[in-house]
């Protein structure tokens, strides 16, 4: 990761992201096939991969290191959790697409944050 710039590490994230329309048009077309629904969860799952060096490299070399401090563990195994989130609705797609679904429409909402209130007292 050391010698990887910044164009690198977003050329292959941005790659991973063109190859997304086409799991969702399979997906759209055939929804009730567990392969095509678990094709979509399998190229999410790589795509959020693929996003993790990308996070770290701009919170290490492109932010203020006074604002990133102790989140940068925390934000990359907040990653972590999307991939199982996916590779878990993939699992489930063989058992009932419904559920994978399900898990599909969740795992986005995990990674909006929560509101930040007035901490003060």
């Amino acid at each position: 990761m050391r010698k990887a710039s910044c164009g690198s590490i977003e050329f292959i994230f941005l790659m991973g992201q063109a190859f997304i329309p086409f799991p969702t048009a399979v997906m759209g077309e055939y929804p009730m096939n567990p392969l095509a629904v678990s094709l979509f969860g399998v190229v999410m799952a790589v795509n959020t991969l693929l996003f993790i060096p990308l996070q770290s490299y701009i919170l290490r070399n492109l932010i203020k290191p006074e604002m990133v401090s102790e989140k940068i563990p925390h934000l990359t195994r907040k990653s972590f959790v999307g991939v199982i989130s996916y590779l878990l609705g993939v699992a489930a797609t063989w058992l009932n697409v419904h559920i994978a679904f399900i898990l599909y429409a969740l795992t986005p909402l995990f990674f909006i944050p929560p509101p930040q209130g007035d901490h003060r007292r």
